[in-house]
Parts: structure tokens; C-alpha cells; sequence
């Protein structure tokens, strides 16, 4: 018997299902895990949050007052974040987990205290007034009308939202500028070719270093997020594929590059500098297109609003800025560093110390991920044949350097740290990959989490504002209220010290000045209130505690001063309150 094989015809294989490269069930174990310890943590310092009184705070400022739950929550928040970007969770459990943890670390000055605490950001806002009152810049009074960008913007929406209102913004404004700038972190270590958990790493990082304080209502603050936006833009360049993609990223880099000319005076320059540093690393490999625009849009623009916007400016004190003790490095370095971290309060001068502490940390961190990208290569230590996989973020983190050589206004050191620090999050988030990956006998993925949880404490304690003399009230600024409103036209309101929420309000009808400002540091406030025949003089309980923790007078020094200039027949008590008092001449009561 004959068998025929029936021939069967072979399917093809049906190819298998890509396993994606992150994202887990929600049931899964590390899921849960992340979740249910970012949920208890969230707890536990939302309970520490309402127990928390900042009147209390020491020279250790914020930190000193805190319930142990809050620090509980921190650590298991930055703890569940760690584990989830270990194990490649889902990106928005990612998402949602590094948000919670940035709201723990920067919402808790404006949720329990309800006012903006940094004083420069109550300047704004009177700045700001005189916008949306007048329309128009103040002429002769202060360099930063110059660049009147950020409060022209705010002061066409100050009738909208009302003055109190804005003051709200100004209170959650670093908590928005986290956000952002966490955001773009993350996309700028996905434009320099970090793997996806390395992204999430550096997003965590710059989050916990982020102790600057250079994120308070401000043009600077508006400038450095539009400046890392651009930067971010064009290292992203080569990942788009369509042309539209790459003509509106153009768009927005010139539009974006324009506004911070206009906004502020020195973030340009720390852009320019980054600009050129992205073409020295590129120019062996492939120029990105746009930053031959974004360097050609910038000089325009900065020369353009420099000779005509900037006018009253370079006309004045412009040379004067540029030139004094420039190369002088050993003022810059005092006006920059040691100037900072002197005080009289040992709380004050050890978080001050601890602050230079992290930002050498933080170069730390960036230089070990450039060593890690260094082995990559296998060029060994012959850095001179690295490709710009090395030389590009060694660049960016050097180009601002060069600025401490200048002293303008003893914040050229904090602009540096903050221009260095997302590229070495950047790089510290490709270490911390790193050790997550490595796992002999000694499982280093630990070193992460353990990593992010002392940082997050740490940032509390260190981070600018938090200070203990920082804290402003309600009252203080009902009594700033009350002394704009009785100060008269062209008379002049003085500050006891520059602290809280000196508002100066009506800039061009009355004329506003600190004791330190016009009679200097050494003068008591009844001295100068006689020196310059001033008609209001405000108290504030901010700048009670200043001259208490920072200059190391009595606890009872305003108050002899206050007894002194009411005793003389010169001043009367218009109004006060627990926290502050207003005093006015008397020949202007009639």
C-alpha cells in the first residue's frame, strides 16, 4: 500500500509581542509596594503639615519646628519614588509619585505659612503695580525697569486677579517652577541619550539639589525655565524627524530667547555662553541646525533691546556693573561665597555652610556620571578622543563658570550653581542608572534610594527661604498695607530692614528705602529715620527676628527703638498688630 505524506503548508510564526521596555500591571508587586508607600508617606506629612507652626522656627530654620511625621513622609515618598524607577514602573505612576514628592519639598513653606517668604518677590509685586497702575515703566528709579518683560506680563493680569491674589501666586510660584523644571529635565537627559530610568533619576535629583532659591517670583526665575526650554529644544533637534516638528521647535527657541531678553538682564549671557559650548562639542560630529539661529536671534535681540529698551541702563550704571572688580577674584569670591556663609547665629551659619556643601556635591555628582560616560566610550582617560557624548555635558556644566570673576549683586555664585545643576541631575541620574544595574554580592540599587530620601530631608533644611526669620504673616502684611496707604505723596517709607513684605508700592509718588539701604548696615533705625526725615517708618515681625538671628541684636530691639522715636514728640503709632507696627511724623496727621 502506497502512503502519500500529505505536504502541510508551514505557517509562519506569529512574531511575538515586543515586551515593553517599562511599565508593570497594577496589581504587580512593585507597584503596590511604590504606591502604598507613597500613599502612607503622603499621609504622614499632610498630618505633620497641620501641626507644623513656622512663628517657632530657629535659626535652623523650617526644619526646626516640623513634627517627626513630616520627615517620616519625606523619606517614604522619596523612598517609594526611588523604588519605583529601579523596577521601570508605569511612567505615570513615575509621574504622579515625583509629583507628590516635589509638592512635600516645596509646598510646605506656602501651605503652612500662607504668604511668600522671600522679600525680593514682595519687591516684585510692588514692582508690578506700577505697571498695572501706570502702564508704564518707572523711569530713574531701579535697573530692573530696564527689563520690564516679567512685570509688564504680570501687570496686565493684576487688574484680573487682584493684587492678594498675585501675592497667592507669588506664595506657589516655587512649587510651579519645580514642577517645570523637573519636566524639563527630564526630556533635556532623554535629549542627551540617557536611558529612560536615568531620565527619571536626574528628574528626582534636580528636585532634591534644588536648594538655590533662585525660583522665587522673579524674572530670573522665568529666564533660567525659558533658558533651559531652549536648551532642551535644540539638543532635541536630531530626534525629530518631521520638518514641521523642527520649524516649530525654531519658533518657539526665538520667541522664547526674545521674551528673556526683555526679562532679564544676565540670563542671556549664561545662555550665550551654553550656546557656544554646544557648538565647540559638536562641530566633529553633526553642528545642530538651530543653534546658529538661536546664537543670530540672541545677539539681535540683546543688542537691539540693549541699545534702545535698556537705554536709561547702559547709559547710567551699565560700565560701572560691567567693570567693577571684574578679574578681582578674590572680592567676587567674597561678595559671592565667604559674604554668605558668615553669620552670628550658629543655626544660620551651619545650614549656610551646608548649602556649600551641596552645591560641591553636586559637582561631584555630575563629575562621577561624566566618568561614567567616560568608560563608555573605551577611550580609557584619553578624554581628548571622547566623542560629545562626554564632551557636551562637560561644556554645559562648565559654561557658566566663567561668570564668578564678576560680583554683580553677590548672586553671580547662586546663578552658577543653577545653570550647572540639570546637567549634573543629568548625569548623576546615569550613575544612580548605573548602580541600579550593577548587582554582585553588594546590591548598590540601594545607594538610589537610600540617596533620595537624605536628600529630600537634607533640601528642607538647606533650601534658601527656609530660614527662620524668612516667615511672613498675615499681619505684617496688613501693616505694609496700612503704611503705603499713609505714606504721602513723594514722602518716604522706611523699612527697618530688608525683609518681609516691603512692597514698594507707588514708586514714582513715594519714595521707598530700607535703614540699610540709604544710612547703611551700622545706623539704628531712630538715627536714620532722623537722617532722612521720614514720613512712615514700618516694623515687621520678619524684621524683628532678622536682626535678631542675622545681625545679633537683642530680641527687644525694635521695640527700644520704637519707644525711642514715639518718646521724642517726633513719631505717633498709627496702627499695629501682633506683628508689626506702623509709626508716622506727626506734623503729616494733620
Amino acid at each position: 500500500m502506497t502512503v502519500y505524506a500529505a505536504a502541510l503548508r508551514e505557517t509562519p510564526a506569529t512574531p511575538a509581542a515586543p515586551v515593553p521596555a517599562t511599565g508593570h500591571a497594577w496589581r504587580d508587586r512593585d507597584t503596590l509596594i511604590a504606591a502604598g508607600t507613597t500613599v502612607v508617606g503622603l499621609v504622614l506629612w499632610i498630618v505633620g503639615a497641620a501641626m507644623t507652626n513656622p512663628r517657632n522656627a530657629t535659626g535652623w530654620g523650617l526644619a526646626s519646628v516640623l513634627p517627626w511625621t513630616v520627615w517620616t513622609g519625606l523619606i517614604l515618598t522619596a523612598g517609594g519614588l526611588a523604588w519605583a524607577i529601579h523596577h521601570r514602573l508605569a511612567r505615570e505612576q513615575l509621574g504622579v509619585t515625583l509629583g507628590v514628592l516635589i509638592f512635600q519639598m516645596f509646598g510646605l513653606p506656602p501651605l503652612v505659612e500662607g504668604w511668600a517668604r522671600t522679600s525680593t518677590a514682595w519687591v516684585h509685586l510692588g514692582f508690578i503695580d506700577q505697571y498695572a497702575v501706570y502702564g508704564e515703566s518707572a523711569r530713574n528709579i531701579d535697573a530692573r525697569f530696564s527689563w520690564p518683560g516679567f512685570f509688564s506680563w504680570w501687570g496686565m493680569l493684576t487688574d484680573a486677579v487682584g493684587a492678594h491674589r498675585l501675592a497667592q501666586v507669588a506664595n506657589w510660584w516655587p512649587l510651579a517652577c519645580a514642577f517645570l523644571t523637573a519636566a524639563l529635565v527630564w526630556r533635556l537627559a532623554r535629549a542627551l541619550d540617557a536611558p529612560y530610568r536615568a531620565a527619571w533619576y536626574a528628574a528626582a535629583l534636580v528636585s532634591v539639589l534644588n536648594w538655590i532659591e533662585q525660583d522665587y517670583f522673579s524674572p530670573q526665575s522665568t529666564g533660567f525655565l525659558l533658558s533651559l526650554a531652549v536648551i532642551t529644544l535644540l539638543l532635541s533637534e536630531p530626534q525629530q524627524r518631521a520638518a514641521r516638528e523642527r520649524i516649530g521647535s525654531l519658533i518657539l527657541v526665538s520667541v522664547f530667547i526674545c521674551a528673556i531678553v526683555m526679562t532679564h538682564q544676565l540670563t542671556p549671557f549664561m545662555l550665550g555662553s551654553q550656546l557656544v559650548m554646544i557648538l565647540i562639542a559638536r562641530r566633529k560630529v553633526r553642528a545642530v541646525r538651530g543653534v546658529w539661529t538661536a546664537i543670530i536671534v540672541l545677539a539681535a535681540s540683546l543688542l537691539t533691546w540693549f541699545v534702545l529698551g535698556a537705554h536709561e541702563f547702559w547709559s547710567g550704571q551699565a560700565l560701572r556693573l560691567l567693570t567693577d572688580n571684574f578679574g578681582n577674584v578674590g572680592e567676587s569670591v567674597g561678595v559671592n561665597l565667604t559674604d554668605r556663609i558668615v553669620s552670628v547665629d550658629p543655626g544660620i551659619a551651619a545650614v549656610r555652610k551646608l548649602r556649600i556643601v551641596y552645591f560641591l556635591g553636586t559637582l561631584m555628582l555630575g563629575g562621577l556620571g561624566l566618568l561614567v560616560r567616560l568608560a563608555a566610550t573605551k577611550v580609557g582617560w584619553r578624554i581628548w578622543k571622547a566623542g560629545k557624548s562626554f564632551w557636551l555635558p562637560a561644556l554645559l556644566i562648565a559654561a557658566p563658570a566663567p561668570a564668578v570673576v564678576q560680583a554683580y549683586g553677590g548672586e553671580l555664585f547662586l546663578r552658577v550653581a543653577l545653570f550647572s545643576m540639570p546637567v549634573c541631575a543629568v548625569l548623576g541620574g546615569e550613575l544612580f542608572d548605573k548602580l541600579s544595574s550593577w548587582k554582585p554580592n553588594l546590591k548598590l540599587f540601594a545607594v538610589p534610594i537610600v540617596a533620595l530620601a537624605g536628600l529630600a530631608c537634607s533640601l528642607v533644611l538647606v533650601r534658601g527661604g527656609n530660614d527662620g526669620f524668612a516667615y511672613v504673616s498675615g499681619d505684617e502684611v496688613k501693616i505694609v498695607d496700612a503704611a503705603i496707604a499713609a505714606t504721602p505723596p513723594h514722602g518716604i517709607l522706611l523699612f527697618a530692614r530688608d525683609q518681609g513684605p516691603e512692597r514698594p508700592e507707588r514708586v514714582i509718588t513715594i519714595q521707598w528705602a530700607s535703614v540699610g539701604g540709604v544710612c547703611g548696615e551700622d545706623i539704628s533705625l531712630s538715627d536714620c529715620a532722623g537722617m532722612q526725615s521720614a514720613n512712615t517708618i514700618v516694623v515687621t515681625r520678619s524684621m524683628v527676628r532678622w536682626g535678631q538671628l542675622g545681625e545679633g541684636l537683642p530680641a527687644d530691639w525694635a521695640q527700644q527703638e520704637v519707644t525711642t522715636l514715639v518718646a521724642d514728640g517726633t513719631y505717633t503709632v498709627l496702627t499695629q498688630n501682633r506683628d508689626g507696627i506702623v509709626l508716622v511724623r506727626k506734623a503729616t496727621t494733620n
